[in-house]
């Protein structure tokens, strides 16, 4: 229990830099969002750096499969757009290339979208067992 549900609670969100051994599905969040534009104040094209946000308007769906460590319903949804095409390229057998940053790209602010997203429990092969989820 406490390295595979306090230890990982215990962390902030981490950004894949190589294919998990094993995901499990924690929670899963489906919702009308409008688009916020990004942290950095520039463009959806600025990725340097920059986070897409999304304000959750309404829940259409959500389920919790792991309550110890389900986030709940958010009110924000981020995307770290530096990264978010080769996580998902990581996690996701028929996504290549910047699919995700382009469609982000072709947001303008006030843009109403259903957001779908899996929170999901990260299984690393390593030999320390505090690293070994996330």
């Amino acid at each position: 229990y406490k390295i595979e549900i306090l230890a990982p609670k215990a962390k902030k969100t981490q950004i894949l830099e190589k294919a998990p051994k094993s995901t499990d599905p924690v929670s899963a969040h489906s919702c009308i969002a409008v688009y916020q534009g990004n942290k950095m104040g520039g463009t959806s094209n600025n990725t340097n750096g920059a986070v897409a946000r999304f304000q959750v308007q309404q829940y259409l769906r959500y389920a919790h499969l792991i309550p110890d460590l389900a986030s709940g319903l958010v009110k924000e949804f981020v995307l770290p757009l530096a990264s978010v095409d080769t996580q998902t390229s990581l996690l996701a057998d028929q996504i290549s290339g910047d699919v995700l940053t382009k469609a982000i790209a072709s947001l303008e602010e006030g843009d109403k979208v259903e957001l779908e997203w899996l929170q999901i429990r990260v299984e690393y092969d390593t030999t320390t067992d505090n690293d070994r989820y996330c």
